[in-house]
């Protein structure tokens, strides 16, 4: 097999970068986000608090450096009281990762962990309910018929929190894996 001459190679590099198969980036700085550290922050840890702005800014950046500065910054925004030494509201985050893979998720295989279901993602986001009501024998479900499958409504109230209305889940075939029915939750 002939090697290319050197001009057609050129030319063949040049038409390639003017059509976008390459990037004017020398390959040290451009650090990929596959299987790193920083992929696992967006895609769990703060998955369902980040927003899209955000989400898209994170994506833009290049290189390790400036992920790990970002996470930093979007704690200390969210930080309650920046003059203490603990950051308040990132504790809670990760309390309520760990409570919601502790109360629903399950080691049965098919089932997803805690923080993945739709329980553990509304308890993620807004924290334990003010009031919660669970019907695990069924009964009148929310849409007013009897012998529905097990329910439960979640309730937020207005005040304290950023956050304020109501959950409601519903248990198809009544084994555990509650979906979210209805919710009229406003931020």
């Amino acid at each position: 097999m002939t090697a290319l001459p050197a001009r057609i190679g050129l030319s063949l590099a040049t038409a390639a970068f003017a059509v976008g198969l390459f990037q004017a980036v020398p390959a040290t700085a451009q650090e990929p986000l596959a299987d790193s550290v920083y992929r696992h922050w967006l895609s769990q840890d703060v998955a369902y608090i980040i927003g899209d702005d955000e989400r898209g800014a994170f994506l833009a950046l290049q290189t390790d450096d400036e992920r790990k500065r970002f996470a930093e910054q979007f704690w200390e925004r969210r930080d309650p009281t920046p003059d203490t030494p603990e950051n308040e509201a990132k504790a809670e985050h990760f309390r309520r990762i760990a409570y919601a893979n502790s109360r629903f998720g399950s080691t049965f295989e098919g089932r997803a962990p805690g923080w993945m279901t739709q329980q553990g993602r509304i308890y993620i986001q807004f924290g334990p309910p003010d009031e919660l009501e669970a019907h695990p024998s069924g009964g009148l479900s929310p849409s007013g018929f009897d012998n529905a499958d097990p329910y439960e409504i979640w309730t937020y109230r207005p005040g304290a929190r950023p956050s304020s209305g109501t959950v409601i889940f519903v248990d198809p075939g009544g084994a555990g894996n509650y979906r979210v029915l209805k919710q009229t939750m406003s931020r």
